[in-house]
């Protein structure tokens, strides 16, 4: 039996319903990595129809994103924004900056993919305000490079490009 099999194994033993959920959102990055999108989709599907007091928030979140995945890289961008607007208000009540800052940035990236640009613009001033003088690289990263492609499709390139002060 390898790892992942006795993890998997362990945590069907301890019948702890978030640590389960968590096995499969792994699962799934695994099936999405290797190209298996509708198997994914189906996989999550019937945990995120728990009720959301069978799971702590940044469980269901990381469900959520994953599912988000799935459904942009299969095409299906309207399901998508659906799932990534719940990661939003599941990431708002685990009362964490950083997992608010991602879900923010994330779902302002597939709204400026869409052109939706004000919905796109008024997520990522929300992600960028987050991060503030945070040391969360990774979400600085998204956040940083997302609102400036969307001031830069709403033609407002000076805003986009912050100047040295003088």
């Amino acid at each position: 039996m390898g790892p992942l099999a006795q993890a998997a194994a362990l945590l069907e033993q301890t019948g702890d319903c978030d640590a389960m959920a968590a096995r499969l959102e792994l699962h799934a990055a695994l099936m999405i990595r290797d190209g298996q999108l509708q198997p994914a989709i189906d996989l999550l599907q019937p945990v995120l129809s728990l009720a959301e007091t069978d799971l702590l928030p940044v469980v269901r979140f990381n469900l959520q994103t994953r599912h988000a995945i799935a459904l942009e890289r299969f095409g299906h961008f309207d399901e998508a924004l659906r799932q990534h607007y719940g990661a939003v208000a599941t990431a708002r009540r685990t009362q964490d900056p950083a997992i608010l800052s991602f879900a923010l940035g994330a779902t302002s990236g597939l709204q400026n993919s869409m052109l939706n640009l004000h919905d796109a613009l008024r997520l990522s001033d929300e992600c960028w305000a987050l991060c503030g003088d945070a040391e969360w690289l990774n979400v600085i990263a998204l956040a940083g490079p997302n609102r400036m492609m969307v001031l830069s499709g709403l033609q407002r390139h000076d805003d986009a490009v912050p100047w040295p002060s003088d």
